[in-house]
């Protein structure tokens, strides 16, 4: 079977904040029935709490069965940043859901959560300067001649 048969069907709903400037970080989080568990709105609370404001949150819902479409929906309502990809059917396949996520990130970089996981609050802040000192790095490196006229 194909991605795009597995994915046929899904929908995204996008949050307001989807027609701005393009975020710096796009977080990509596929999530399946976590939502009674409460480690969804933990994971969401996390990522919509980084001290780096410039994201967008892609929330990719597996045809969950219990609360998470309603925790969702709070936090759309809550903050625009967040859109969701619903599927229309459960895929149980999260690789999917992050491609899919891929697929619609509007940010210069991705960032890949899950639904149990907790982000310090500056970790993408943190993620991002490494980041920008690594290309630095790489720059300057790659800028910097290694052989000199005549030398062998």
């Amino acid at each position: 079977m194909k991605v795009r048969e597995l994915i046929a069907g899904s929908t995204l709903t996008e949050g307001a904040g989807r027609s701005g400037p393009s975020p710096r970080v796009s977080v990509i989080l596929p999530t399946f029935r976590r939502g009674d568990s409460g480690l969804l709105s933990a994971a969401i609370d996390s990522i919509l709490d980084q001290s780096l404001r410039e994201l967008e949150l892609l929330i990719v819902d597996d045809a969950s069965t219990d609360s998470t479409a309603g925790i969702i929906a709070e936090a759309m309502l809550r903050d625009p940043r967040v859109s969701v990809i619903r599927h229309a059917r459960n895929i149980g396949l999260p690789a999917v859901s992050e491609y899919e996520g891929y697929l619609l990130a509007r940010g210069d970089l991705i960032a890949f959560a899950f639904d149990d996981t907790y982000f310090a609050p500056t970790a993408l802040e943190r993620l991002l300067a490494e980041e920008e000192e690594s290309e630095r790095s790489t720059r300057e490196h790659h800028e910097t001649p290694h052989f000199r006229p005549g030398d062998e």
